[in-house]
């Protein structure tokens, strides 16, 4: 089964060498990093850049009191980003690994490793999108680009104003308004007459996007401005997304029968304790004779049964019936690699002067796949995760006075998973944790109680009997559907007062943020063995009208009415900002914040201060020195989830984390002759507390008993050569160790997995004067990450690397975007983009602990399998799309 990977690995030279070519022009070489601010084209008066993350309000970034950078709506556009990961890739301070399983991609920022992504919080408009339940970020291709202004990245902990989900960091996406027109660099929008005198204006743009591996995308945002005197405006925005995807690593996904050739049945093996009761009840109950060929039967002098051993008769049937259910049809499809996704998100926003109400949803299809083959089917087969996300919001500001203005936000979020969700499991003799038995050998198309049910005492039975409970300790051989749901509620209203002082030398933002929720403990799970169904249609037909787990499923282990929690969060928050001189500033801010679950649990008061220095000097240099502590609450899922074999932790506590950073930067003058030149250099130190881990003995169970110490360097650089080349670059370096007291041999510090200590980000866009009937853009962009240590002494011990190599090797990949559209007819624009130009085989860490080792080399002979997550996830090779963009300006009569 398994094919021998060829790593195109190159040495540091070289690559560096390459780097610089592919990414040089006019004899300009640049080694450095850049954050793009400001428009490219060339303007005649420096505007100052405006972000309103930072504060929660409008302020100029140079006197933001955090580090903050921002990607343009231009830059996205320029640059060809088909979503919001693409433009986050290009960023320092981010390792990024697509996975493309469940979440898409992990995004751990300041070299914070996690099992997922969850301790950077994302917002749109400032409305927190990470899941409620489990706190991960689902950020895939569901966004429509379209409707976005800016994508704004804080670094390091925001709590002190956006509370317990933003311990590292903060992405807030910012959306256009529904009054204003929506652009695009390339060209200027043609302007259509309208005949309808209730419309002042309307803006609409929208692309249609074609790519390999069968990608395609369709999104569009369409705003529509009433009457001056009417102050109404609406926007109407969406995006559909659907891709095969690429085919993942062979040794992972083969799905090669040879694979059941290594395996040893001997875990089959019964002991007198293997069965309540003993094994004499085992063998009457499961109505077994005491001669068979398939297995010996050991008693005792006084005739109890002592011991029941497989035969190698035994064991050829066995690996007999493993390999017939293993390559047969599951769920309407032969069993084998698919990953398909399927993406998509609607959204509606009312604006009426300083009143805003909105609605949006989106859903995920998308593959799980980060199991190995012999344990998890794929798309085609019905392995599919749907986080579904729906939020209704209303926001409003009123200006009371000269100096003072009040906003408030009210929304109501439901988060939760789709009836599609499922997973499909090969349930083998081989697997060495499994469930089954002796009874399942002769009985394989029976559902007989699993070795490990809670109730051992039932005899063979076809499931239809019994209570919820009994029929899901049942078990049957071959693959099994496992369907999963929950869903989770909030509602919320955020107040805020912002003051102004005399001469804008003070101001002072001040809020209450309170929170009721209704979370699940656990998931509802229903599972059934009905997968020899005659066609995939069949197969959804099965679904159309009823959820599975929804109105079917069970809490395993748990009586369903004690899944649920009510949680009251409560948060008082203040940020004061005074400018002594016009050099010298100060900004200071603490939230309070307070967690109840279900009146007893929670982790009660916690306060994140925050406290920055600022020196402004002209142009030339800006300094700001950052203290900040901030706190993650543990998820729900992370407290009570029962899944996997974990043990509840009610009493589990937050996360804490101390950050200390400098950042300087500076932008030149223009009589210097150097126009648009800017520099930023970020230093940073923090030590987290009170980590999250799992601790296996004597029970499996999260506690708090981690610490992280981190510390590195982020240098950026923009330069703009002349009015139509602009060069950017970035450069992150991170140091970043783990110290855990779980048990006294990991009590030492290790490396952190998966974090790269170095990345190296270039990207050069040019627009050309002279083509003609044309107006014309090309962006080169290049990515280098240095290699990641993985497995002994690190934080992923049992990660093997590529090849078992023990690392996940370094890579330089080259991305490029042409842009082209008529001068005569610019409402139309053609994007051909191109990933990965030189066609390099690179790997991204895999999922969670990424500790999957099933016939690897270096791998622990008979080790269970399941819920083991692949250790690395090979990427697109070369990957072409074609984009084309409809840019519409109407105006009323």
């Amino acid at each position: 089964m398994r094919s021998n990977l060829t790593i195109k690995t190159k040495n540091m030279t070289r690559s560096v060498i390459v780097f610089l070519l592919c990414l040089s022009l006019n004899g300009q070489l640049l080694i450095a990093q850049t954050m793009v601010k400001g428009p490219i084209m060339p303007v005649s008066k420096a505007v100052p850049e405006l972000v309103q993350t930072a504060s929660k309000k409008e302020e100029n970034i140079q006197k933001a009191p955090t580090t903050i950078v921002v990607i343009t709506r231009k830059q996205m556009i320029e640059r060809g980003y088909v979503d919001i990961v693409d433009a986050i890739q290009d960023l320092p301070g981010f390792d990024v690994n697509k996975i493309y399983s469940k979440t898409y991609a992990n995004l751990f920022q300041l070299g914070l490793r996690q099992d997922n992504t969850e301790r950077t919080l994302l917002m749109v408009d400032g409305l927190e999108e990470n899941d409620l339940w489990s706190n991960s970020m689902y950020l895939s291709r569901q966004y429509p680009l379209s409707m976005i202004k800016a994508i704004e990245v804080l670094y390091g902990p925001a709590t002190a104003l956006y509370g317990s989900r933003a311990m590292i960091g903060a992405i807030n996406i910012i959306t256009m308004d529904p009054d204003q027109g929506l652009s695009d660099p390339l060209f200027e929008n043609s302007v259509v007459k309208k005949t309808n005198g209730n419309i002042a204006a309307l803006s609409m743009y929208g692309s249609l996007l074609q790519g390999g591996f069968n990608s395609k995308s369709a999104d569009l945002t369409m705003n529509i401005k009433g009457k001056t005197q009417s102050n109404f405006s609406i926007q109407l925005t969406g995006r559909y997304f659907r891709s095969d995807e690429h085919r993942m690593n062979g040794e992972f996904y083969d799905y090669d029968i040879s694979d059941i050739d290594s395996f040893r049945y001997t875990k089959l093996d019964m002991t007198n304790t293997s069965w309540n009761g003993g094994l004499n009840k085992y063998m009457s109950g499961m109505r077994m004779p005491m001669v068979s060929p398939f297995y010996q039967v050991r008693t005792d002098n006084l005739g109890n049964i002592t011991m029941i051993r497989l035969t190698q008769v035994g064991i050829d049937r066995a690996r007999q019936l493993d390999k017939v259910a293993y390559t047969g049809s599951v769920n309407g499809a032969p069993v084998g690699y698919s990953n398909a996704s399927e993406d998509y998100f609607v959204g509606m926003k009312i604006k009426i002067s300083d009143f805003t109400l909105g609605i949006r949803h989106w859903k995920l299809q998308e593959g799980i796949n980060a199991y190995q083959d012999i344990y998890e089917a794929g798309t085609a087969n019905g392995s599919v995760w749907a986080p579904t996300n729906t939020s209704f919001y209303a926001q409003a500001k009123k200006k009371i006075g000269e100096r003072s203005e009040i906003f408030n936000l009210t929304s109501f979020s439901v988060h939760g998973l789709g009836k599609e969700s499922n997973r499909v499991n090969f349930m083998s003799f081989g697997d060495p944790s499994t469930k089954l038995h002796f009874a399942h050998l002769l009985y394989p198309d029976s559902l007989i109680i699993g070795m490990r049910g809670p109730i051992q005492d039932s005899l063979v039975n076809n499931g239809t009997d019994g209570t919820q409970l009994e029929r899901f300790s049942r078990y049957e051989h071959g693959w099994r559907n496992r369907y999963y749901y929950y869903q989770a509620v909030q509602a919320r209203n955020e107040f805020r007062y912002y003051y102004t002082g005399k001469n804008k030398k003070f101001n002072l933002t001040a809020g209450a943020d309170l929170r009721y929720s209704q979370l699940p403990g656990n998931y509802l799970i229903y599972q059934d063995f009905d997968t020899k169904i005659q066609s995939q249609q069949a197969f959804k037909n099965k679904q159309q009208n009823v959820s599975l787990a929804k109105e079917l499923g069970i809490v395993d282990g748990l009586p369903l009415i004690k899944n649920t929690y009510d949680a009251i969060d409560i948060g008082l928050f203040a940020q004061l900002y005074y400018s002594f001189s016009d050099r010298f500033s100060i900004a200071a801010g603490a939230r309070r914040d307070q967690q109840i679950i279900r009146r007893s649990v929670g982790f009660g008061n916690r306060i994140s201060p925050t406290l920055t220095l600022m020196y402004q000097s002209s142009h030339l240099l800006n300094a700001k020195l950052i203290y900040s502590r901030g706190i993650q609450s543990a998820s729900q899922q992370t407290r009570y989830s029962r899944e996997e074999g974990f043990s509840p932790n009610p009493s589990l506590g937050p996360e804490s984390i101390d950050h200390l950073s400098v950042e300087w930067s500076g932008r030149n003058k223009r009589d210097m002759g150097l126009a648009n030149l800017s520099w930023n250099l970020v230093s940073f130190w923090y030590k987290t507390h009170d980590g999250i881990a799992t601790s296996t003995t004597p029970i499996k169970i999260n506690i708090n008993s981690d610490s992280y110490q981190v510390k590195g360097i982020m240098a950026s650089l923009t330069y703009r050569l002349n009015v139509r080349l602009l060069l950017n670059a970035n450069h992150s370096f991170v140091s970043a160790f783990r110290n855990s007291s779980i048990s006294q041999s990991s009590a030492v510090n290790v490396r952190l997995g998966d974090i790269a200590s170095h990345h190296i980000n270039v990207g050069l866009t040019h627009y050309f004067e002279n083509a003609g009937p044309f107006r014309m853009s090309l962006n080169l962009r290049s990515n280098y990450v240095a290699g990641r240590k993985v497995g002994v002494n690190t934080s992923v011990p049992k990660n093997l690397g590529v090849n078992s190599t023990g690392t996940i090797p370094d890579y330089l990949i080259i991305n490029g975007n042409l842009g082209l559209a008529l001068r005569s007819f610019s409402v139309l624009r053609l994007d051909l983009s191109v990933e990965n130009i030189m066609g390099t085989t690179y790997y991204h860490a895999g999922p969670g602990q990424a500790d999957a080792t099933f016939n690897l080399a270096g791998g622990v002979r008979d080790a269970a399998f399941i819920n083991q997550q692949v250790p690395y996830m090979s990427q697109r090779g070369r990957f072409i799309r074609f984009r084309l963009t409809y840019s519409l300006f109407g105006q009323g009569k």
